[in-house]
C-alpha cells in the first residue's frame, strides 16, 4: 500500500481542513491555560494551613495523580 501523496496535498486546498486546524489549536491552547490556573489554584490550596482546605484538595490531586 502506497502512500497517496496526491490526496494529501489536496487536503490543503480544502477549507474545512484549515478549519479544523485552527479549531484544535484553539481548544489545546485553551486547555493548557485552564489546566495551568487550575493546576496552579490546586497547588496553592495544597499548602494552605487549613484542613478544611487540604484534605479534599489532596482528594482530588490524589485522583488524578492515580489516574496517570
Amino acid at each position: 500500500m502506497a502512500f497517496d501523496w496526491g490526496y494529501f496535498f489536496s487536503l490543503f486546498s480544502i477549507g474545512a481542513f484549515w478549519q479544523a486546524c485552527v479549531t484544535v489549536i484553539v481548544i489545546s491552547t485553551l486547555s493548557w491555560g485552564i489546566g495551568l490556573v487550575v493546576g496552579f489554584l490546586l497547588a496553592c490550596a495544597k499548602l494552605s494551613a487549613p484542613r478544611w482546605v487540604k484534605i479534599p484538595v489532596d482528594s482530588i490531586s490524589g485522583f488524578f495523580a492515580a489516574c496517570r
